[in-house]
Formats: structure tokens, C-alpha cells, sequence
């Protein structure tokens, strides 16, 4: 049985609706010569995502965009082969509590959505890896309610969104700061000035820089 084969295999076993959804984009991209785009929208029965997408050098190489929206996941494989990894939306995962400690493998990521995700609890301290990132999207997590200080010392990092239910649920940064962020986060896209945005953002990460939270917040990954 060869690489391609045993990725098919597990994923007949792990979800015949992913399978179904999956084969022929497997066919498809197994000899890409550029990058992956993972897109799982829409399998409402799937609960995991299959090991072997995540440990066959063949896809991580080029594995630059994750999305998945719906469906019953609760956590995210291994992602620490996955070093092109640009890209990662992951929305209405109801039963999504967090992300892998290997998110912080994810070197090349510049963008995470974890977007209307109600069961979103908390980004991993691994995040303060990311150097790339650039974006940083939790609007609509009911029960999101810190965001961890390693991420004042991203050095890219320019778009953060969170909600008015958020900024007044938040521990740290207080509601006062956040509630600014929230009002230009939750304008219709098309009326969102994305330099106001980047301002905005730019001051609660100054802030998040020059105050310390309580002591069970994870503090930074570098000064």
C-alpha cells in the first residue's frame, strides 16, 4: 500500500461523509505542484479530522489554507508538520474548545479564525510563536473570556476582532479597553476602515504590553 493509499484508508474510516467530500480533492491536489487548500464546509457529521492528512509530508509540504465551518470537531490533529500553513478559519465548531500546542509549529501562519465557535475557551501559549501572524479573529466565542498577554509581543500581528458581548466578558484587557476594538470589529465588513482597525488593535496591544494581569494569565513568550 502506498502513501496515498493509506491516506485514503483512514479516511474511509474516520468519516465516510468526510471521505465522500475529500477523495476527489484528494485526487486532485495529491500532485499539485503548488499549494493545498483544505476546505471542509459543510460535513455536519464530522468529528475529527484524519491523522494522515497532518503527518504525510506529501500534503504538509504544501498545506498553506485550513478551513473548516460546521460539523461536530472537537479538536485539531497534530499540526506540527504543517510549516507552510498560512491560513486557518475554523468557524461554527461548536464543540471547539481550543487549538494543539503545536499551533506554535505553525510558523509561516499569518491568519486564525476561530470565529463563532461557542464552545472556544482559550488560545494555547504556543500562539506566542506565530511570529507571522497577522490576523487574529474570536468574535462570537460565548465563552472565550481571556486573551493570553504573548500576543502584545507578536511582532507582526495588526488585526485583532472580538465582539461587545466579549468586551464586556473579557478578565484581561478590561471591558474599557477592549470596547473600542469591538466597535470597529463588529461593523458590516464593507463599512470597516481597515486603518482604524489596525489603530485600534495597536492600542490594546500597547496596553496588553505595559500592564500585567492576574497571575494565572500565561505570560509572554519573549520581552
Amino acid at each position: 500500500m502506498d502513501e496515498f493509499d493509506q491516506v485514503i484508508k483512514e479516511l474511509k474510516v474516520s468519516e465516510d461523509a468526510f471521505y465522500d467530500k475529500a477523495y476527489q480533492k484528494m485526487l486532485q491536489f495529491w500532485n499539485s505542484p503548488t499549494e493545498i487548500k483544505l476546505d471542509i464546509g459543510g460535513v455536519e457529521r464530522l468529528q475529527k479530522l484524519p491523522d494522515a492528512y497532518f503527518r504525510t509530508p506529501r500534503i504538509t509540504n504544501k498545506l498553506c489554507h485550513l478551513h473548516s465551518f460546521g460539523g461536530a470537531m472537537d479538536h485539531l490533529p497534530d499540526l506540527s508538520m504543517c510549516k507552510q500553513l498560512q491560513d486557518i478559519n475554523l468557524q461554527c465548531c461548536s464543540k471547539l474548545e481550543t487549538l494543539p500546542e503545536t499551533i506554535g509549529e505553525c510558523t509561516a501562519l499569518e491568519r486564525l479564525s476561530v470565529q463563532n465557535n461557542k464552545g472556544f475557551k482559550y488560545l494555547p501559549s504556543e500562539i506566542g510563536e506565530c511570529l507571522q501572524l497577522k490576523e487574529l479573529l474570536v468574535k462570537w466565542c460565548d465563552n472565550f473570556h481571556v486573551f493570553p498577554k504573548c500576543i502584545a509581543f507578536l511582532p507582526q500581528l495588526e488585526i485583532l476582532s472580538v465582539d461587545f458581548s466579549a468586551a464586556k466578558r473579557i478578565l484581561w484587557p478590561p471591558p474599557e479597553v477592549i470596547q473600542p476594538l469591538a466597535e470597529i470589529s463588529c461593523q458590516e465588513y464593507g463599512k470597516r476602515d481597515h486603518n482604524e482597525h489596525i489603530r485600534a488593535t495597536a492600542k490594546v496591544l500597547e496596553w496588553m504590553r505595559n500592564n500585567y494581569g492576574p497571575g494565572s494569565l500565561i505570560k509572554a513568550a519573549r520581552p
